[in-house]
């Protein structure tokens, strides 16, 4: 069993390094994978406990950097890191990862498709790259659950959905 305090910090620690990135002055993308893929680490390593409160407290940040982009995606990468949390939850341990990289990068998705229609058109700040930002979100949710659930497994830990 790991120890409560050390939870605790690695969460906290976690939590504030996803916000110095979206804080920062970064590409759009970086910041957004960043938040995906600790929510994922979080998820895999300290439980769901950890990985919502970095989609839902962490994004809204990026707000403070003052980019009017950031605004524009915000309700994408919100919704992105909530559905792919939600899969991890639903696949378990084994099945998550793919689970939650397929749910995370449906609305990055579906939005780029949306967005090619006169109906739904608007000019998101990813430009022409609509599929690339889904594709690498997907990419990028994947590889940290894997990664994440390798590594927590090769300590030894035994694996509990909850946390």
């Amino acid at each position: 069993m790991v120890n409560p305090t050390n939870r605790l910090l690695v969460g906290i620690l976690l939590l504030l390094a996803a916000a110095v990135v979206v804080v920062a002055p970064l590409p759009l993308m970086v910041r957004s994978l960043v938040v995906v893929a600790v929510a994922f680490v979080a998820w895999q390593a300290l439980g769901r406990d950890w990985a919502y409160p970095v989609v839902l407290l962490v994004p809204p940040l990026g707000l403070l950097g003052g980019q009017p982009d950031w605004l524009a995606m915000l309700p994408i990468v919100m919704t992105g890191g909530l559905l792919g949390v939600l899969g991890l939850d639903v696949g378990g341990r084994v099945w998550g990862p793919l689970v939650g990289a397929v749910a995370g990068s449906m609305p990055a998705l579906v939005t780029w498709v949306l967005s090619q229609r006169e109906l739904f058109q608007v000019v998101l700040p990813w430009g022409e790259a609509g599929a690339l930002w889904a594709m690498t979100h997907a990419a990028a949710m994947l590889a940290a659950g894997l990664v994440a659930g390798l590594a927590v497994r090769g300590r030894g830990r035994p694996a509990s959905a909850s946390g």
